[in-house]
């Protein structure tokens, strides 16, 4: 459960202070696929990098699996970050010198494990996104589809209980995009991830269980999909 309690966020542009976030507050619950949705600048993309601690709020609380994340120091977030969330962005941020399983085993080298013991971990999250025949190949050898799955693959390896995507299809063509959002609603039905996705991608919004509107810092709509639909 992740549960977002009057969040919010303030940053200082030169003399000006901006309210990215302005006391947002739901809960999400484990295995959920949640869109969180609207125009840039809306705060989408700040609220989920403080889900997944990579920035801090201003005020509120965010708790996952009954800990307060926003009390966390540093230290202690980077083990959060390691054990819980899997990120996915728009920019693929593969490692263009390293190799497919290279890059997807890049998570793993902080932990005390035999490399061995690595190669078959990242393999393994490598055939789940179909990229089996690929693991010596560069990501310069890649398609942007392939690119993405390794990214993906890159998130999954520490398997983490929490799918953090930013934008995850906006570099890709469309028929590239479908892809790669069935891959992670898959990912979500059958393995019960939780996955939360910043997008302005209506698709996202129509496929995903819950669509959750921003507008200027602020939730304007949560609706599930039964209700979409209705």
């Amino acid at each position: 459960m992740i549960e977002i309690h009057n969040i919010k966020k303030e940053y200082n542009r030169g003399t000006t202070k901006v309210e990215a976030l302005k006391g947002v507050s739901f809960s999400i619950e484990d295995g959920d696929m949640v869109a969180l949705m609207g125009a840039s600048g809306c705060g989408k993309s700040t609220l989920l990098s403080l889900i997944g601690g990579l920035d801090k709020s201003t005020s509120g609380s965010i708790i996952i699996d009954k800990e307060n994340i926003s009390e966390l120091d540093a230290r202690k977030l980077a083990g959060f970050r390691r054990a819980k969330a899997g990120f996915v962005f728009q920019q693929f941020h593969l490692i263009p010198t390293l190799s497919v399983v290279e890059n997807v085993m890049l998570p793993l080298l902080p932990i005390k494990m035999k490399k061995a013991e690595c190669y078959r971990i990242a393999m393994e999250v490598i055939e789940k996104v179909g990229l089996q025949t690929r693991e010596k190949h560069l990501p310069g050898e890649l398609s942007g589809g392939e690119q993405q799955r390794v990214a993906i693959a890159r998130a999954l390896v520490n398997k983490p209980g929490i799918i953090l995507a930013d934008e995850p299809t906006g570099d890709l063509d469309s028929k590239t995009g479908a892809n790669i959002l069935h891959l992670l609603a898959d990912l979500n039905k059958k393995e019960k991830r939780t996955i939360i996705i910043a997008t302005h991608d209506n698709k996202i919004g129509e496929i995903a269980k819950r669509k959750v509107v921003l507008e200027d810092g602020a939730v304007v709509s949560d609706t599930r999909r039964e209700e979409l639909r209705d």
